[in-house]
C-alpha cells in the first residue's frame, strides 16, 4: 500500500466501540478522516476512534480515508473532504506530516497547494539539493531526504539518519551534510562547500542555515538526534588541523568568498539561473519515493539541466510516466 493510497477495507467494518445495535457498520459512503473530526458533536465520537485505530494499523496510510456509513445524519462533509484531498495531494509531493500539511493549507488558503520560492531563498534551496544529491551512498529515501516541510519564510528538510556506504559502513547524514554544505577555504586554492552559507542556529535536531547578507533560510532536521554542535565542532577541528579556514560562522561575506566569486562569476550565475528549478524539485522531493520505484537515486546538474539518475530492478515497472505527470501537475 503506497503513500496516499486508500485504506483498503472489506464489505463491512467492525465498529471498535460497537454500534448501538452491536452489528458491523455497512460500507455505504466514503468519508475523509478530516470529516470524522466533527462527528463527536453528532454523538458519533466512536467513529473518530475507529478512524484513528485503523490509521494506526497501517502507519503508511496515516492520511488514508475510511469507507463508512453516515447513518442518515446527513451532515455536510464536502468542504472537509476537499481539504483532506488537497492535504493528501500535498503530502504526496512533500512528505510532510498530515496535520502540518493540513494546517498549512487551512492557514494560507490564498496560496497555491505548493508555494514556490524565488530569489535568494530559491538559490539556497537549490544549492542544498545539489550538495545532498551528489552522494552515491544508500539511504532509506532518495538522496537521504525523507521529505520537506514548507513554511512561509523557510523550508525544513527532513533528513534520513544514515547513508550506508559501499563497504556497509553507517555514515551519519549529519556528518555528510557538514562536510558537503558548510563552506571552508583551502589556502591558495578556492572555497569549498556553499559559499556565503552560514550556521544561523542549532536547536535539538534542527540546524538552521542561511546566507550572508539576506534572509534566506533552510532548516536541516536530523532524524537520528545527532548533536549538530558536536558534528560541527569535529568538522572545524578536522579542517583547522589541515590548515584550512572554516567560513560558516563568519560575519558578512568573507574576503575568500569575494575573491572566489570574482574568479568564477559564471559559476555563481549558473547557480542563479538554475535556482528556480532546484527549489522546485526540492519542494516536490517526496515524489521520488511516492511515485518512483527506483532502488537508487542520484542527482546532479550541468549548469543547464538538472539530472536525476535512477536505477530499477528489471522486474519492476519504473512508473516514469506517473512521476512526470505528477511533476508537471501538482494541482
Amino acid at each position: 500500500m503506497g503513500l496516499g493510497d486508500p485504506l483498503a477495507l472489506g464489505a463491512s467494518i467492525p465498529h471498535p466501540g460497537g454500534r448501538p445495535s452491536g452489528r458491523p457498520v455497512p460500507v455505504s459512503r466514503r468519508l475523509d478522516c478530516d470529516a470524522l473530526d466533527g462527528t463527536k458533536k453528532l454523538g458519533l465520537h466512536p467513529w473518530r476512534e475507529m478512524c484513528h485505530k485503523c490509521v494506526r494499523e497501517d502507519a503508511s496510510v496515516g492520511f488514508g480515508y475510511l469507507e463508512a456509513a453516515v447513518l442518515g445524519n446527513g451532515f455536510e462533509v464536502s468542504a472537509s473532504g476537499q481539504l483532506g484531498k488537497r492535504t493528501r495531494t500535498r503530502i504526496k509531493y512533500t512528505g510532510e506530516p498530515f496535520q502540518y500539511a493540513k494546517q498549512s493549507l487551512q492557514q494560507r488558503r490564498n496560496l497555491p497547494l505548493l508555494p514556490d520560492s524565488n530569489g535568494d531563498q530559491a538559490f539556497l534551496e537549490a544549492r542544498v539539493l545539489a550538495e545532498l544529491g551528489r552522494g552515491s551512498e544508500w539511504s532509506a529515501h532518495p538522496l537521504g531526504i525523507a521529505g520537506v516541510m514548507i513554511a512561509p519564510s523557510s523550508l525544513v528538510v527532513l533528513l534520513d539518519g544514515y547513508f550506508v556506504t559501499s563497504s556497509a559502513r553507517l555514515y551519519p547524514i549529519s556528518e555528510y551534510t557538514a562536510a558537503c554544505l558548510l563552506p571552508w577555504y583551502e589556502d591558495g586554492v578556492e572555497v569549498h562547500g556553499i559559499g556565503r552559507l552560514r550556521v544561523k542556529g542549532i536547536k535539538g535536531c534542527d540546524l538552521r542555515l542561511g546566507l550572508a547578507g539576506n534572509d534566506a533560510s533552510v532548516v536541516l532536521r536530523s532524524k537520528d538526534e545527532a548533536s549538530w554542535v558536536a558534528t560541527i565542532r569535529h568538522r572545524r577541528a578536522d579542517l583547522e588541523s589541515d590548515g584550512h579556514v572554516p567560513l560558516w560562522d563568519k560575519k558578512g561575506v568573507s574576503k575568500h568568498e569575494k575573491v572566489d566569486e570574482g574568479t568564477y562569476p559564471l559559476v555563481d550565475q549558473g547557480w542563479r539561473d538554475l535556482a528556480w528549478l532546484g527549489s522546485f524539485l526540492l519542494r516536490r522531493i517526496a515524489l521520488l519515493h511516492t511515485t518512483s520505484n527506483a532502488y537508487s537515486t542520484r542527482s546532479w546538474n550541468n549548469g543547464i539541466d538538472w539530472i536525476f539518475e535512477i536505477d530499477f530492478y528489471p522486474s519492476v515497472h519504473p512508473n516514469h510516466d506517473e512521476f512526470i505527470k505528477a511533476l508537471k501537475d501538482d494541482t
